[in-house]
């Protein structure tokens, strides 16, 4: 009988829990407006999480799923990508430096908040009377669109910042020293952009030092006039210091791991949730490779004994080889799970970079730009991949680091060594997004998390003003031994000068008197 009435409090228990989650689900909105699938997926596995939860979401997708979910309602953002597609070439970007691609992303970004706030269903929960009831949560894909921050001042409703990237990519490391006051030392963090070690040469450190230092400057010099002026067309002039907006989001989520990155201070805001999900990177196209890499990689494959899945964005491939097997669209998860898989030869995106290891697959990358030098030399230094320069690439070069790399088993051993090291964790990156953010939610924000460098300016963070102070008191410490020292030498020399001119007095008026 006891043990009848355990199961019974048991069962209601659990029926009374989940109650409580349905009826008390939160309102939430989401923006998602960077059009890229496999950015996508990791920001709808939250959403979805969030809907079966019982929270209501609102959601503003360049990605939508199109699926009946209860509680789910989708808005399209669709158009940015052709926003993207005419704005951005990235085989345009490895070739004409990083400067061209931010340039052009601060551009990207401008267009992207600005039709965000342009579509018919946003205007109409801004026109709301009651917009500041509407939401009691708001989560918003990060990057440079600093303009849609300002809706967690509209809708009166804490913010958390999400994205698909790794934390140490550059313009996200300068979003995240803004937002969260987590520190941005030059001296060891690598900018993930030009792909160095933690362990840089002076020359390394100068460059990484250099980078940071002129993404601040245009961030606030480019980036923050093109939001601005959004948000003027929008609202007004009657609108805060676009500087300030990005300091309004409570916590950032960001797509990486401890065991996927270099060792670096992370302040209580920013959550580590990578291996959400895994996914095909969808920015580098194979159609746009240059004539000539595109010949190497088909007279390297046509000489291997293996058969090779392409995915290639046209329906021909001219002079492909016949052990070459060209798709649109491969269903990469699936594909990298088979058995039979031997070598994933990639850009070495974030997102594959994580599928690849939660299935084991040794790696050959070819990277383009962004993260994916930082990626593929996190890799190397564990020996489960292999790198080959795009802008220096034969068939030699690809035909025998395929054969080397599937010959050698050290690769797949190291690397399914690293996914039980990642998947090692006390709960799924899912599980712990989603009590965060019911966490926010719970307390109206996570102001007890802010830390307070948050508000201190930048010469005040690096102790500039102290080591100034210092300085000053060594300089003024010098100046007055230095003025002490000339005044004991004038000093001396006025005694000598007298004990001289004494002397000689005497003497002559000994002379006199012989």
């Amino acid at each position: 009988m006891a043990q009848l009435t355990s199961v019974i409090l048991i069962i209601i228990f659990i029926t009374f829990s989940t109650t409580i989650t349905t009826t008390n689900g939160a309102r939430i909105l989401a923006i998602f407006p960077y059009p890229s699938h496999s950015h996508q997926i990791i920001y709808h596995e939250v959403t979805i999480a969030l809907a079966n939860r019982g929270h209501e979401l609102t959601v503003f997708t360049a990605d939508p799923m199109n699926k009946k979910i209860t509680n789910y309602t989708e808005h399209s953002l669709n158009k940015l990508y052709n926003v993207l597609k005419d704005n951005l070439n990235f085989v345009e970007v490895q070739e004409n430096g990083l400067f061209y691609f931010f340039d052009r992303l601060y551009k990207i970004c401008g267009i992207f908040a600005d039709e965000t706030y342009s579509h018919p269903e946003m205007k109409k929960i801004l026109s709301s009377t009651e917009r500041k009831n509407k939401f009691d949560f708001i989560l918003m894909a990060t990057n440079h669109w600093d303009g849609l921050y300002y809706l967690s001042d509209l809708l009166d409703a804490p913010m958390i910042g999400i994205t698909s990237l790794p934390g140490l990519l550059n313009y996200l490391n300068i979003v995240f020293f803004f937002s969260s006051g987590n520190p941005l030392f030059s001296s060891y963090l690598p900018d993930t952009m030009l792909g160095y070690t933690d362990n840089m040469t002076f020359l390394e450190r100068l460059h990484n030092f250099y980078y940071n230092a002129r993404q601040i400057f245009e961030y606030h010099t480019i980036n923050l006039p093109i939001q601005e002026k959004v948000l003027k067309k929008h609202f007004g002039n009657d609108i805060p210091n676009v500087s300030e907006l990005s300091k309004r989001l409570s916590m950032l989520f960001i797509n990486t791991h401890p065991f996927f990155n270099y060792p670096r201070p992370m302040v209580p805001g920013i959550i580590q949730i990578g291996f959400i999900y895994f996914s095909l990177g969808s920015n580098i196209k194979s159609i746009h490779l240059r004539e000539n890499t595109l010949k190497s990689f088909m007279e390297a494959f046509g000489e291997l004994p293996y058969q090779i899945l392409w995915k290639f964005e046209a329906d021909k491939l001219v002079g492909k080889p016949s052990n070459v097997h060209i798709q649109k669209w491969i269903p990469q998860q699936g594909v990298l799970a088979h058995p039979n898989i031997k070598l994933f030869v990639y850009q070495g995106g974030a997102q594959s970079t994580e599928e690849a290891i939660s299935n084991g697959i040794p790696i050959l990358g070819c990277p383009f730009f962004s993260d994916q030098w930082y990626n593929l030399n996190i890799l190397m230094n564990r020996g489960a991949a292999r790198a080959l320069d795009i802008n220096n690439i034969d068939k030699e070069k690809i035909k025998n680091a395929i054969i080397e790399m599937v010959s050698n088993e050290s690769y797949r051993d190291n690397i399914v060594k690293l996914r039980e090291l990642m998947m090692d964790r006390p709960q799924s990156a899912l599980e712990e997004a989603i009590w965060w953010i019911e966490h926010v939610i719970r307390h109206n924000g996570a102001t007890h998390l802010r830390t307070r460098s948050i508000d201190l300016p930048f010469y005040k963070i690096e102790l500039f003003d102290v080591y100034l102070f210092i300085l000053a008191i060594f300089i003024f410490i010098f100046f007055l031994g230095w003025e002490l020292l000339k005044l004991s030498f004038s000093t001396i020399e006025r005694v000598l000068e007298y004990s001289f001119k004494k002397n000689d007095f005497f003497k002559a008026k000994k002379f006199k008197t012989s």
